[in-house]
């Protein structure tokens, strides 16, 4: 969170020194500065975002994210601190879970019981 990084157009280079990748700011705002996680947040400062995940390796974000319960196809491209890649609602609430329950991930249940009009149980969900 205390990591600085300078809010300024920036062209990333990947791929061992083959590809390369300019993301921009909303309508073009940089504060041509050193800013920190809070105010890279409060700004949805993309530059930011992409040197974080480059310092820390987008391999390793994939792999945090599998722990977490993601599931869906990733690459480790600098883009992948925008989104680029879709996750579904039902995985990032996965995901938030195991945040919620000390670290440890549990596969979630989307429909815990199915009852019909006379309250008898057609399906319940085992946990």
């Amino acid at each position: 969170p205390v990591s600085r990084f300078k809010s300024a157009p920036t062209v990333f280079t990947y791929d061992e020194g083959r590809k390369t990748y300019a993301p921009s700011n909303y309508n073009d705002k940089y504060t041509g500065d050193f800013i920190d996680m809070r105010q890279a947040i409060a700004s949805s400062d993309n530059i930011y975002a992409v040197n974080t995940i480059m310092a820390v390796g987008p391999e390793k974000v994939i792999a945090m994210a599998r722990r977490l319960g993601i599931d869906s196809p990733m690459q480790p491209l600098p883009s992948l601190a925008l989104g680029t890649f879709p996750i579904s609602p039902f995985e990032m609430a996965s995901a938030f879970g195991t945040f919620a329950n000390a670290g440890v991930h549990v596969e979630p249940t989307a429909i815990l019981r199915i009852e019909d009009s006379k309250g008898e149980v057609l399906y319940q969900a085992k946990p």
